[in-house]
């Protein structure tokens, strides 16, 4: 059995990124800065308090608003209707971020767009950023409340991923707004995988030139759904009609590991903007078991679930090409060349969470090859000790001198 094996310490945490309306001019008119204390942009970087205002990574922001579900009827007021865009679409708020130090200044992308206080109380609803190729946001009523969802489809291209937050502010009223900004607390909509790695003995060292999650879902939908309790909350579903797809982490510069120095502290192998940012999806009931018989339930060899099958059949593991030394012998790949090691990997990913996978080489067993086989390349070299025979009396013979 392969004595590489994938030690999966998952460690989780929220981000959240906060919004803030400035105070406005007339004392009517809404108007929105930022501000945070927490990590979205480009290539999946996730949004953080120390590049929230960079407008490369956070340009805009969609806003819609409604009226709430106990407004006032009349003067043109409908109890759950638009009055933030129209037409179920949001207005754009661009973030204007350009004195050094970076401030959180927000305006309106379209002076027509431009929105005053109502008498009646607003549910406003937000999302960051304001568009992207990998998704389509829309606002809809139901049940008079407001909600905004959007359809997503992961880019497998790591670098096109985004980090989608949305954010809702409700029961607002211009008693208590017309001069005090509405805040915006931003929630990660989807879910942070980053991997780590280490060593289980001195003397291995690790290069890695990919590391992949395998048939991960790939569509659905992100943002504010209705719970079972009626309320809007931020949930996610997966599309209806399911695809899958495969994605590579971008790997550090340096993804290499030497058991000397990473032994006991296991070293980050996900680049700064190299994080995947994937659907929240519960997959347990489809990790790759590649030696189970099903009748059985005993490994057999010559009888398991091969890599290829495991695509067709949707099954979740993750693909390792690297190459391995123990001191200076190639266990896999080799000087010139790369090999890819296969390991089941159960996927239970819940929204808003950063999961830190840690990769541990050369403890336990599980690593495979693309027939579903276990590898030997790493087999450790083991000892036994038998008991001790008895001692045989022995005639040395006659010396003489």
């Amino acid at each position: 059995m392969a004595a590489m094996v994938a030690g999966f310490t998952s460690c989780s945490n929220d981000d959240e990124t906060v919004a803030n309306g400035n105070a406005s001019q007339n004392g009517t008119e809404m108007k929105f800065t930022a501000s945070t204390n927490n990590p979205t942009g480009s290539r999946a970087t996730a949004i953080t308090g120390a590049n929230y205002l960079d407008k490369a990574l956070v340009p805009n922001m969609k806003v819609w608003g409604y009226f709430t579900a106990d407004a006032t009827e009349g003067d043109g007021i409908t109890q759950g209707g638009q009055y933030v865009g129209a037409g179920g679409d949001g207005i754009i708020i661009d973030n204007n971020s350009t004195v050094n130090p970076l401030q959180s200044v927000w305006n309106y992308n379209n002076d027509a767009d431009k929105a005053y206080w109502p008498k009646q109380p607003l549910n406003f609803y937000a999302v960051i950023p304001a568009s992207d190729p990998s998704f389509t946001v829309a606002g809809t009523v139901t049940d008079k409340l407001g909600h905004v969802v959007a359809d997503v489809t992961v880019p497998t291209d790591q670098s096109a991923q985004k980090d989608i937050m949305f954010a809702k502010a409700e029961g607002q009223s211009r008693t208590a707004y017309a001069n005090d900004p509405v805040n915006f607390s931003f929630q990660h909509a989807l879910t942070q995988v980053v991997f780590a790695g280490r060593c289980a003995a001195e003397k291995l060292s690790v290069e890695i030139n990919d590391i992949k999650i395998a048939n991960a879902d790939q569509s659905g939908k992100v943002g504010f759904l209705t719970a079972a309790d009626g309320k809007v909350v931020l949930g996610s579903a997966l599309a209806a009609t399911r695809t899958y797809a495969g994605y590579s982490v971008g790997l550090a510069a340096d993804a290499k590991l030497d058991g000397k120095t990473n032994k006991a502290t296991a070293k980050n192998l996900t680049a700064a903007n190299g994080a995947l940012m994937m659907l929240p999806q519960d997959r347990t009931a489809d990790k790759w078991t590649p030696e189970v018989n099903p009748t059985w339930g005993e490994p057999t060899i010559g009888n398991s679930m091969t890599v290829a099958e495991a695509d067709a059949a949707h099954k979740t593991y993750i693909a390792i090409t690297c190459k391995i030394k123990n001191d200076n012998v190639y266990l896999i790949g080799g000087e010139n060349s790369f090999e890819t090691v296969y390991i089941p990997f159960e996927i239970n990913w819940l929204q808003g969470k950063k999961y830190t996978y840690t990769l541990v080489f050369g403890a336990g067993s599980g690593g495979y090859d693309e027939n579903g086989n276990p590898l030997d390349s790493m087999l450790p070299i083991s000892y036994t000790v038998s008991a001790p025979t008895e001692w045989v009396a022995v005639d040395g013979g006659n010396y003489g001198f």
